[in-house]
């Protein structure tokens, strides 16, 4: 049995969107599905919009008061220990799940029987009107299969013992609690094991963008996040002196990247424009990572999951 949790908070609109997808997954023999909502902070309705869909899923709620996203993920991993599932996905409540998203995970399984963690497609929805500067790029998205350990919590699956205590008894670390970026930790974490994170092309997922996260200052606000967030990562699992020197490596050399693209950008500009902001807009984007590295070393982490968008 797969065990499907979602984190969310004060975003009605948003769960009900992902829930009603759900309903839309086409079923398999090999699996049966049971759904988690773990509604973080505040109680603002979750429960009610639970309470709609216990006719065609199977469901339960969970409240995890403490404000987090560590917090909330990790909830959901206890309330999952407490069933008898023997995979557990993530998916946020942002995400619109694809119809075969089940079939597509289940083959994976399937094809790829020792492998204990799985991740598929995370396809952003641009809005119609974006900033053309620090653009959101699409994500990477390679053969199903293929080793991919920056994936993300908003579509991916875990075998039971990633978080069984008896076996690997992994955690999200509380340390990124209101940054981001515990995700990505703990699939690193699984690398440093020696075990695989697999993409499954096929098991997608789609998120609308909120528009206010495509504005300039927000884009530049979370690519310098991600970046701390990375670094930090590096610097927990491999130690202060390798893993700050590997931290302060990547952004001397990002500082280094940001000049040159942004010279080499102004001046290719004035005779091919877009050829120019598109260098440029690297230029932009080494300059936060940049940044971020540097405050991984000497900063403590920002908090931006502090204060939700969406609705």
């Amino acid at each position: 049995m797969i065990c499907i949790t979602i984190c969310t908070r004060e975003r009605p609109i948003m769960l009900r969107r992902v829930l009603e997808s759900c309903t839309e997954i086409k079923p398999d023999y090999r699996s049966e599905l049971q759904f988690i909502v773990v509604e973080n902070g505040p109680a603002a309705g979750g429960a009610d919009i639970v309470t709609e869909f216990t006719s065609r899923l199977a469901i339960s709620y969970v409240h995890e008061p403490n404000v987090g996203v560590v917090c909330a993920r990790n909830a959901g991993i206890e309330a999952f220990l407490k069933t008898d599932a023997d995979w557990m996905a993530t998916i946020d409540d942002d995400e619109i799940v694809s119809e075969n998203w089940l079939i597509a995970m289940l083959d994976a399984i399937d094809r790829y029987p020792q492998c204990k963690t799985f991740a598929g497609p995370q396809n952003w929805i641009q809005p119609k009107t974006v900033n053309k500067w620090l653009r959101v790029k699409p994500k990477s998205n390679p053969e199903t299969g293929t080793p991919f350990w920056n994936a993300s919590t908003a579509n991916a699956l875990f075998r039971r013992s990633v978080f069984d205590a008896n076996k690997i008894g992994l955690r999200f670390n509380p340390v990124f609690n209101l940054s981001g970026g515990e995700d990505t930790h703990l699939f690193f974490e699984l690398k440093d094991m020696g075990e695989d994170v697999l993409w499954v092309r096929e098991a997608e997922c789609f998120e609308p963008l909120v528009l206010e996260r495509t504005y300039f200052r927000n884009r530049a606000k979370r690519t310098i996040q991600a970046a701390q967030n990375w670094g930090l990562s590096i610097i927990i699992r491999e130690g202060n002196f390798r893993g700050g020197g590997k931290v302060l490596s990547y952004c001397l050399t990002c500082a280094v990247n940001f000049v040159t693209f942004g010279v080499c950008g102004a001046f290719i500009g004035i005779f091919r424009a877009n050829t120019g902001q598109a260098i440029l807009n690297k230029s932009l984007a080494t300059g936060c990572h940049a940044i971020g590295y540097f405050k991984a070393i000497f900063l403590p982490l920002g908090m931006q999951y502090e204060q939700i968008d969406g609705e």
